[in-house]
């Protein structure tokens, strides 16, 4: 399934959608911690990473910001997932020898280990940590007096949404309804990925991404789904999102950016009506 672009540690930063550009002074001081939930209920767990580093000429990082994200959608061509991005060097400040992040079930610590490029990135030690979906995490960042300053962050855990399943075949002449509850948080975002093809082959050749405001509907406008996501075959159509919530803090020449973010495990799709060609609905 192709995914949609998440939080890069150490490189430039990206969430597609869920991003405002920046054109950032060589003095600004970025630190960006990427918390990834999975599971749900008693069995969540999250991995969280950090970066810490200054903007250059040549680096300037998208800031992920939920908050900014406006109800848009769009439909492209697909060729297969991306490959990995690689990481790339950046001009890393000193966070401190640890950092402490405290769930309501766990503490754990993340160090500073070397990445490939020969950046530095605060890798969680001894495994995911177990949380409750809703619950509060807080990261204390010890800080440096030449590097990155001292921060504490307390922010929210996402809650898993559940879809009203999305119609597979709508009428090409109106809007597409979807539904999910609960709603995220007041500036959260979800991100979803269609995949689909648009003539007889079941094998996906399109994709449509819609960046929305987390507030438990949108209606995608039927010029985006006329001759697209309605003609598909069955075989080839799938519906995957992201929730994801951003709290910045900024300072003077300081900033501080906790990006929380969840797979949501299943997105699901109706049921092909009785009368209905499952493999090639709607063509001719």
């Amino acid at each position: 399934m192709h995914k949609l672009p998440g939080l890069i540690v150490a490189s430039a930063i990206v969430l597609a959608g869920c991003t405002v550009s920046s054109d950032l002074p060589t003095d600004q001081r970025l630190g960006f911690i990427a918390i990834d939930q999975y599971g749900v209920g008693d069995t969540a767990t999250m991995d969280v990473q950090g970066s810490f580093f200054q903007p250059s000429a040549t680096i300037q990082p998208n800031i992920p910001n939920s908050a900014a994200v406006g109800d848009t959608c769009g439909a492209y061509d697909y060729d297969g997932p991306p490959g990995d991005t690689q990481p790339i060097k950046v001009d890393n400040l000193n966070a401190g020898d640890s950092i402490v992040i405290t769930t309501d079930k766990a503490t754990g610590k993340l160090v500073p280990v070397f990445n490939v490029a020969g950046s530095v990135d605060y890798v969680l030690q001894g495994g995911r940590l177990p949380f409750t979906p809703g619950s509060d995490v807080t990261i204390t960042v010890p800080g440096d007096s030449g590097g990155f300053p001292a921060r504490t962050q307390t922010v929210k855990t996402l809650v898993t949404p559940s879809f009203t399943p999305i119609q597979r075949h709508p009428d090409g002449s109106k809007d597409l309804d979807l539904h999910w509850s609960p709603a995220g948080p007041t500036y959260g975002a979800l991100q979803l990925e269609f995949l689909y093809s648009n003539n007889a082959n079941p094998v996906p050749n399109r994709y449509m991404i819609c960046a929305l405001r987390d507030d438990g509907s949108y209606s995608i406008p039927s010029y985006i789904i006329a001759g697209e996501w309605n003609v598909s075959p069955y075989d080839a159509q799938s519906a995957s999102a992201i929730r994801t919530n951003t709290t910045i803090d900024q300072q003077s020449n300081v900033l501080f950016d906790v990006i929380v973010r969840l797979q949501v495990p299943t997105v699901p799709l109706a049921a092909p009506a009785p009368d209905e060609d499952v493999r090639a609905a709607g063509l001719n």
